[in-house]
């Protein structure tokens, strides 16, 4: 059953199934490791029936142990629990008991959970991929992390978070349920975010009330600043839900120049551009947003004397639908034409920014926006009319 995730440790396939209780297993070995919390399930089992006659007897499967009452044993007192390694093959009951004002009990109401399971592994280390001049040229080991110690260099990071609004098991049906929920994943994107060591990260899917109460919050504690763009879409209603783009750069390595700020919106553009034609503009209006952003060496961190040395990054998040192939192109290049302009606007030419355009573009290797993105060039068929007149061309 390739869509189902074991009760014990969360690994697909499953190939058992525990038919008391509707558990499933992916080796006899989870079995085994979840057998006490089926044992206190026969301890119940037995308890219950001793009203109809039925009673232990000796020598029987029903041993010893499975004579006397199923007890709960209070692990905390608090407003917030997290299962501990000890609780791992046994269920956990949440009792809630209010008080009247005079200081007497109400009823208690309790909730029962599944059994506790193991954390699952870790995910797969990645490599760090050291490139100059548009080349890769070594990978480091796996689960290896290259510190920065030339200073006047820096690392890059760009990572896709997977928003919760999209996170839903019809999207990742192999996926257990158990996993999607941000307040699951949340942890385990900080810890392998802040594993890197990156100087920059730029950030895609980060739902807006994410960005606020959590990751710019706890980022800030590894000395990270961090900006962010919601995504134009107003009919999904309250503003904290809506995704978008987020860079964060460390405060201790660089400094924000003075108007090195620009949000990008392309159904703004398309607007501008298009706005007469409805047509056009139907086709355009895709939410999509990016983020460019000019940043300067702090002296403490190794500038050169005599020199300023800055870096100008943009971050975006291109549409995904395969049938927008001509949308893809249009916002990539509208993106490069708003990193010249913000080019030339902190620094009065293109020439002066090294640049490093990251995000998630939905293009495969070989597409018109990679094409466009790393040859500087590309030549289409618009069948849409949508690219007529526009220079597919960046320096």
């Amino acid at each position: 059953m390739d869509k189902m995730a074991c009760s014990w440790c969360g690994k697909t396939p499953v190939v058992l199934q525990r038919l008391t209780d509707q558990t499933y297993f992916c080796s006899s070995q989870c079995f085994v490791n979840a057998w006490p919390g089926h044992k206190a399930q026969h301890r119940t089992g037995l308890t219950g029936s001793k009203g109809t006659g039925d009673k232990y007897v000796p020598g029987q499967s029903n041993g010893p142990e499975a004579s006397t009452e199923q007890k709960w044993i209070e692990v905390a007192n608090t407003m917030s629990y997290t299962p501990q390694h000890e609780d791992i093959g046994h269920t956990l009951k949440l009792a809630c008991t209010p008080y009247h004002p005079d200081g007497t009990k109400g009823i208690a109401k309790t909730l029962k959970t599944n059994y506790v399971i193991a954390p699952p592994l870790p995910p797969p280390p990645r490599r760090m991929l050291i490139v100059r001049n548009n080349v890769v040229v070594s990978a480091g080991k796996p689960g290896t992390f290259r510190t920065n110690m030339n200073r006047l260099g820096f690392t890059m990071l760009t990572y896709n978070c997977l928003a919760e609004i999209y996170a839903t098991s019809e999207a990742y049906p192999y996926c257990p349920a158990w996993a999607l929920p941000w307040n699951y994943r949340r942890r385990n994107i900080l810890r392998e975010l802040v594993a890197y060591h990156a100087d920059v990260m730029c950030l895609q899917e980060v739902q807006a009330d994410h960005f606020e109460n959590f990751l710019e919050p706890e980022l800030a504690k590894y000395s990270y600043a961090g900006l962010h763009k919601c995504k134009t879409r107003e009919f999904m209603g309250q503003y904290g839900k809506m995704d978008g783009c987020a860079i964060f750069y460390r405060r201790d390595k660089f400094t924000l120049l003075p108007g090195g700020s620009l949000e990008v919106e392309f159904n703004a553009i398309a607007r501008a551009r298009h706005g007469n034609d409805k047509r056009l503009l139907n086709r355009l209006l895709r939410d999509n947003v990016a983020q460019v952003v000019a940043l300067e060496v702090n002296m403490a961190a190794g500038q050169p004397p005599g020199g300023r040395r800055q870096l100008c990054v943009a971050n975006t998040h291109i549409n995904a639908a395969v049938e927008f192939s001509d949308v893809k192109l249009w916002q990539t290049q509208h993106l490069l034409l708003e990193v010249e302009r913000m080019m030339t606007q902190v620094s009065g030419s293109i020439n002066n920014l090294p640049l490093v355009v990251a995000g998630d573009f939905n293009s495969l290797p070989g597409s018109d926006p990679h094409i466009l993105l790393s040859s500087g060039g590309v030549q289409v068929q618009d069948e849409q009319g949508l690219l007529a007149g526009a220079l597919l061309l960046h320096p």
